[in-house]
C-alpha cells in the first residue's frame, strides 16, 4: 500500500501505474495543505491501527514523519 500526494499535471500517478501499483482513490484539495494534512491523518491511522498492521507495518508505511493530525478549533 503506497499513500501519497502529488500535483495535479505530474507523471506521478502514471509512474506508479508504470511500476505496477493499481491506484485506488484520488481527491482533489484547492490547498496542498489540506492535501499534507489528510495524507498525515491517513498514515497516522495507518500506523496506528491494529487493522491495517498487516498490510502497512510502522517500520514499512511509507511515511517519514507520522504525526497525530492536528484538529482545529
Amino acid at each position: 500500500m503506497k499513500i501519497g500526494i502529488t500535483n495535479v499535471g505530474t507523471k506521478r500517478l502514471a509512474e506508479h501505474r508504470r511500476d505496477g501499483w493499481s491506484i485506488a482513490k484520488t481527491q482533489y484539495f484547492a490547498f496542498g495543505s489540506d492535501a499534507y494534512d489528510v495524507e498525515q491523518a491517513v498514515l497516522y491511522a495507518c500506523a496506528t491501527s491494529s487493522a491495517f498492521l498487516h498490510i502497512c507495518p510502522p517500520t514499512k508505511c511509507g511515511a517519514v514523519e507520522r504525526r497525530k493530525p492536528q484538529t482545529q478549533t
